[in-house]
């Protein structure tokens, strides 16, 4: 029988970075410190003062990275390996990024946003996916999203109606959630 306990199954090489970085279970508004210690195209290994169960669903913030989405792999300890979930262009983002970084030895700060987010101020409501009405009120919006203070929180990843617009939620925070536009928004809270 082979012993396969050393293959490295890869696509491509790690690259030893010793960044800092937060690390969010999804649903919860408040994330853990950590280190990135290395990252590769699909995934990354990090150090926390916790323990996150095999295959949990987390959003790591890798500072001079950026965010992803991912979940983790059995790891050994306060040690924790991470398999991004990426959809194409990001994974392509994330590819060049480290190429140029392997390059120039340098990492770049992380750009935050692509857009630039506008304070507002309006009050209104959403519908969640299953039809409910919750009162929320406008913090800020971009091009592409909008942040609401909201009591309630509906999952990562739903899809809610937010006055003429649909947009799904993708992240929590203290005072509620974000959420990226679907279908092209109006300046208008209904």
């Amino acid at each position: 029988m082979d012993d396969y306990s050393n293959y490295d199954c890869r696509l491509s090489e790690r690259l030893a970075v010793d960044r800092p970085g937060q690390i969010f279970i999804r649903g919860e508004a408040t994330g853990t410190p950590c280190r990135v210690v290395n990252i590769a195209a699909s995934g990354a290994r990090i150090e926390a003062a916790r323990t996150f169960l095999p295959y949990a669903p987390l959003v790591l913030y890798a500072e001079g990275f950026g965010r992803f989405d991912c979940i983790t792999v059995p790891g050994e300890g306060n040690i924790a390996g991470l398999m991004f979930i990426l959809e194409q262009d990001a994974m392509r983002a994330h590819l060049q990024k480290l190429s140029d970084i392997r390059v120039t030895g340098e990492i770049p700060p992380t750009r935050l946003r692509r857009h630039p987010r506008t304070a507002a101020r309006g009050k209104g409501h959403y519908r969640d996916g299953n039809g409910r009405l919750t009162q929320c009120d406008l913090v800020d919006v971009s091009q592409h999203g909008a942040s609401l203070k909201t009591p309630r929180r509906p999952p990562l990843g739903e899809v809610i109606g937010f006055g003429s617009t649909l947009g799904r939620v993708v992240r929590h925070h203290a005072d509620g959630i974000g959420i990226f536009f679907l279908t092209p928004h109006r300046d208008s809270a209904q």
